[in-house]
């Protein structure tokens, strides 16, 4: 006899599972793993646990009854264990499993660094550790004169530069040191312009990788790296025989604020003061073309300008501590880019990248992001969809409160079919799960048969897992439109509009009359011909016109010369008439459908939003239960883009991980820029 092994290693909440949901889940394991034959067998199922009588109550815990359910399509028979030796194997193999270790599918680098620093040298340590477990050891002797917290920032970048030779895209970084951690992570603030480089620099280089993270580590975890920081800032003498220790200048990677490269500036100074040229000749060109533009003042370099007799020339870091100052410093306003471009200029500061830095400055500016404007612009082109059987497909939606009428009713529910636009409407006292699914059953399954998809709003009425049950055990398919966009939803939302129009107009002063004039209305809507399809929805559903009361006072034609019998021949014509009708009606809904959507997408401004992007979501949509405050941000988050549903329509997830519920549109969303 075949004898087939399964194994599961319990993870997570798995572990705090009772004994008997452990062995009841042994089963739904073996079920799914083995599921070719459990669907063609009979399966007897030997055990000394009470698991029939548990999974056959309905009263049990959310997991064992849907368990319960899904073995409930399986032919299983429970018997009690009589012996020990019957149970022996399945004993054996649970006992005497070894233990599995579940391997990282995609680990990453791991660096240890540090940095030691004594009133004569200082010396780095690190330890890279790659995916696959190779380690490589690494003891430079700093070359000249360093802090602790130097050092520290040194081993930072080197180990960084290192990683990124041999190819590193994720890497976590470890450190004794709570200041470089901290100043890296945001917690901490840097002051001194020594820090400020090296913090700018090292942000830089961690741009570089996919994913970097840098953590604070006991000093007994990083022992590794600290004896080779301290190996290096031992005197040469001291030195170890056969240690390989180098000695490197001020930081392979960056200057120190001494040594700083001016940047484009120096060339032209270079130029002006010695005759010095660079060594690439189209930069030699360039610099004795445009060298007549700019002259010495004091030994600072100045430009002519149009605007300005001179306009002082920064170099990159001086450029960007002057954007900040000007955009949000002490007299910042937060202006745009163009804005903010100008006011360097009149400030009388020039660099030849100026629009683009301001450009970018302004786009990564978080409070500029959090704050911005609601945008208004079509970003997505209109989605039409087809309808081509009437009563498959329904739309459904809550309206009111209202004024109480009689029977305490103060609620309307309302559903449209897609297709021939038919309308059914209930008034209610309340809205509940067993309410909805009595509207459903009686309004639509038993009068117009099953249909194929139901489309409602995020209402808890709708979307809560009774009505979900109960709309799989009819194999309805229950869509959702996303958060905070009626539009997905459009057709209900424009019924509900003008069900609203006819009430007011009906009930005048008497306000809590609204459920006897509802029928009316609801007539009016059913005999009214539509624009997209030509023809009353009263027609498209039974094939002929209705009489209305104007005929029957004023008699026309049709009642004036009507015979039972001919009435009722005429009416069977109709009828086998009505498929061919409701054909010409598609039709016409299709080519209404495209109309719109061409001129719709003329005014649409598309906006790229890929996954992986992170987004801002409005504030106001984010809690709708909690008023907002008129200082709060009009955009919070931000969030990473897990999925594109369709267009315009995504998941999203917090940056920790948490997938937020349901599904978020484009107009409530802003790209984030960090």
């Amino acid at each position: 006899m075949p004898i087939y092994f399964t194994s599961h290693v319990l993870t997570g909440p798995e572990l705090r599972y009772a004994p008997i949901e452990r062995i009841a889940l042994v089963l739904i394991l073996a079920a799914r793993k083995l599921r070719p034959y459990f669907q063609t067998h009979p399966i007897k199922v030997i055990t000394d646990q009470p698991l029939r009588q548990i999974l056959s109550k309905f009263d049990v815990a959310g997991r064992m009854l849907k368990w319960s359910v899904e073995l409930g399509e399986f032919d299983i028979e429970y018997e009690p264990r009589k012996t020990i030796k019957g149970q022996v194997l399945a004993d054996f193999l649970s006992e005497l499993t070894p233990p599995q270790v579940l391997e990282n599918p995609n680990p990453g680098w791991t660096l240890h660094i540090d940095g030691s620093a004594n009133s004569e040298r200082g010396g780095v340590g690190l330890v890279l550790k790659d995916p696959s477990g190779h380690i490589y050891e690494h003891a430079l002797r700093l070359g000249f004169r360093a802090t602790n917290n130097e050092a520290e920032y040194e081993a930072l970048l080197f180990g960084l530069k290192v990683a990124n030779e041999l190819g590193a895209e994720d890497i976590e970084i470890f450190t004794d040191s709570q200041l470089v951690a901290s100043q890296v992570n945001g917690m901490f603030e840097t002051r001194e312009a020594v820090m400020i480089k090296y913090l700018a620099e090292a942000r830089l280089m961690a741009a570089r990788f996919r994913r970097c993270t840098i953590t604070k580590a006991p000093r007994s975890e990083n022992a590794q790296a600290d004896a080779l920081a301290r190996l290096a800032s031992c005197r040469v003498t001291d030195t170890p025989i056969g240690a390989m220790v180098r000695t490197i200048g001020p930081s392979m990677t960056m200057m120190t604020v001494d040594q700083e490269d001016g940047g484009w500036t120096d060339e032209i100074l270079r130029f002006k003061q010695a005759g010095v040229l660079p060594e690439d000749k189209a930069a030699a060109r360039r610099i004795r073309r445009m060298e007549s533009w700019y002259c010495i003042v004091d030994g600072c370099l100045y430009r002519r300008g149009f605007s300005r007799p001179l306009l002082r020339c920064l170099n990159p870091t001086e450029a960007q501590t002057t954007l900040a100052e000007i955009h949000e410093g002490i007299c910042g306003d937060h202006v745009g880019a163009r804005t903010l471009a100008h006011m360097v200029l009149r400030q009388g500061y020039y660099w030849p990248t100026l629009r683009k830095d301001a450009q970018a400055y302004v786009q990564n500016c978080e409070p500029c992001q959090k704050h911005a404007r609601f945008q208004h612009k079509l970003m997505v082109p209109l989605t039409t969809a087809d309808y081509a059987w009437p009563f498959a497909q329904w739309g459904m939606d809550l309206l009111g409160p209202f004024l109480p009428a009689s029977g305490q009713r103060r609620f309307l529910i309302v559903g449209v079919d897609y297709f021939t636009k038919w309308l059914k409407a209930e008034p209610l006292a309340s809205i509940t799960e067993r309410q909805v699914e009595g509207f459903v059953w009686k309004n639509i399954i038993t009068r117009f048969d099953l249909p194929r998809a139901i489309i409602t709003d995020n209402d808890t009425q709708f979307n809560n897992a009774k009505f979900k049950t109960f709309c799989q055990s009819y194999r309805i398919q229950l869509m959702f439109s996303s958060v905070a966009h009626p539009q997905a939803n459009g057709l209900v939302e424009v019924t509900n509009r003008a069900i609203l129009e006819g009430l007011k107009k009906r009930v005048s002063n008497a306000m809590t009359s609204w459920v006897e004039e509802l029928p009316s209305v609801l007539w009016a809507l059913r005999t009214t011909p539509k624009t997209p399809t030509g023809e009353s929805s009263y027609s498209l559903a039974f094939g002929t016109e209705a009489v209305l009361p104007p005929e029957v006072i004023f008699p026309t034609l049709r009642v004036q010369t009507q015979h039972q019998e001919e009435s009722d021949q005429q009416l069977r014509r109709s009828l086998d008439l009505l498929e061919e009708k409701r054909v010409d009606a598609h039709l016409r809904a299709l080519a209404y459908r495209r109309a719109v959507a061409r001129i719709y997408n003329q005014r649409v401004r598309p906006r790229l939003i890929r996954t992986g992007d992170l987004v801002l979501r409005k504030t106001e949509v984010s809690d709708l239960t909690q008023p907002r405050c008129k200082l709060a941000p009009n955009w919070e988050g931000p969030y990473r883009v897990l999925d594109v549903i369709r267009d315009g329509t995504y998941t999203l997830a917090t940056m920790e991980g948490r997938v937020l519920p349901r599904t978020w549109y484009i107009t409530n969303l802003r790209k984030f820029y960090a």
